[in-house]
């Protein structure tokens, strides 16, 4: 998703262009790694692709077919661990000075990780845990923005180690990077 903590308007961010995706790859390769990963998952007792605490009126309800679907989509772009983009850079760097933001990324969600492919104000973050993450929220989201005013005064949020803890996290704005089958990779 193309995230940004910002104090640009919702109109604004939902006329930016949208984020181009790598060429792909054959999905049975993917499909046999989406299958070991969501196996080794299942078998724990801690499901860590399931968002807690969403919001249930505006989301979708977490579906293991469908996110064996959306993760198989995901792999066989071959985004995680491709090291950073210079076009996604570039595209980071305009949205910050366009909405004056001094934190911004684009990112993926994995099974059980949030990737960041390329961002600003985060520092050396590459990644974090999925289960962690406000960007997870984006894409199980029935909308085409998912926009919070105040991080502070969301229950979702409140207690997230992105609004207490060193990036103290105000304002949240992020649009789904959406693929040709619809599927919402980040």
């Amino acid at each position: 998703a193309l995230h940004s903590m910002m104090k640009g308007s919702s109109a604004e961010l939902s006329s930016m262009v949208s984020v181009p995706l790598p060429p792909r790859t054959a999905n049975a390769e993917a499909i046999d790694a989406v299958g070991h990963d969501v196996v080794h998952v299942m078998d724990g007792e801690d499901l860590d692709w399931v968002v807690t605490g969403f919001d249930k009126a505006n989301c979708e309800a977490p579906s293991i077919e469908k996110e064996m679907r959306r993760l198989a989509v995901l792999k066989s772009y071959r985004v995680i661990g491709s090291g950073r983009d210079e076009g996604y850079e570039q595209l980071i760097s305009l949205t910050s000075r366009i909405f004056k933001a001094p934190m911004a990324l684009v990112s993926v969600i994995d099974l059980g990780r949030h990737y960041f492919l390329a961002s600003r104000g985060f520092g050396d973050m590459k990644e974090q845990s999925r289960k962690s993450s406000i960007c997870a929220h984006a894409i199980i989201s029935k909308h085409d923005l998912l926009i919070i005013p105040d991080l502070t005064k969301d229950d979702r949020f409140i207690n997230s180690e992105e609004v207490t803890g060193e990036s103290h996290l105000r304002f949240y704005a992020s649009a789904p990077m959406t693929c040709p089958e619809g599927y919402r990779l980040g």
